[in-house]
């Protein structure tokens, strides 16, 4: 059973599940909580405490805190979306780990011309 805790597979799916080695699971680093949950975490706390309106600002329906709200949204997700763009396709950090097609797209040629098309 201590193989699957250092291998990242969570000691619940087991059939006879070891609650001994849960907590280690939960709370050691590569495990649930640390390092990807706890990103996600201190992001939405971050969002919380120093981007979200007043909740005093949100008791009616106003356009001015909702425009707020979706204008933060659009940018938290341009930028996370972005990040993890710049991350895995522009800088390649995983290389061909988790990639489904085993090859990258060609630079300045089109995968599928308007000529290999079916529908016409």
């Amino acid at each position: 059973m201590a193989a699957a805790v250092s291998g990242g597979v969570c000691p619940h799916i087991d059939l006879a599940p070891a609650t001994e080695e849960s907590p280690q699971w939960l709370l050691s680093f590569g495990g649930y909580l640390w390092p990807s949950n706890a990103i996600y975490v201190l992001m939405t706390l971050m969002t919380y405490f120093y981007f979200q309106p007043a909740l005093s600002h949100c008791v009616e329906l106003r356009a001015g805190w909702i425009i707020q709200i979706g204008l933060r949204n659009l940018i938290l997700y341009t930028l996370w979306t972005g990040g993890w763009h710049l991350l895995l396709y522009t800088f390649k950090v995983q290389g061909m780990t988790h990639k489904y097609y085993p090859r990258w797209l060609r630079v300045g040629r089109p995968q599928i011309s308007v000529a290999q098309s079916t529908l016409r």
